[in-house]
């Protein structure tokens, strides 16, 4: 009987030939739109184009992963996006007396 190594890759993220983590899904939707736009470009126009159209839609959603992948890393996309909806300053409508008084001292 064959001995199998139980819990190997417990807590380690998803890899599939060197995409990590979320760059799997979004080269699956990639490849995914680009069989879109492939059945929506032959009906408009024509096959042979459609398919040009569609294997070069299909390399660049596949070159932008790969890239993605090698720049950001496994969190690093993630981290761009929470870095980019914080806001740079703070603003304080308040005067600095309003700001110092403790108002739930009042309530006791």
């Amino acid at each position: 009987m064959a001995a199998y190594p139980v819990n190997k890759g417990v807590g380690k993220p998803v890899e599939l030939k060197g995409l990590r983590a979320q760059y799997v899904i979004y080269a699956v939707f990639g490849i995914l739109l680009s069989f879109v736009l492939f059945f929506v470009c032959s009906f408009i126009i024509g096959q042979i184009a459609a398919l040009i159209v569609g294997i070069i839609a299909m390399s660049a959603s596949f070159a932008a992963v790969i890239y993605m992948n090698g720049r950001f890393g496994e969190h690093g996309l993630t981290r761009l996006f929470a870095r980019r909806s914080t806001p740079c300053r703070l603003a304080i409508n308040k005067r600095i007396y309003g700001l110092m008084l403790d108002k739930s001292a009042d309530k006791v």
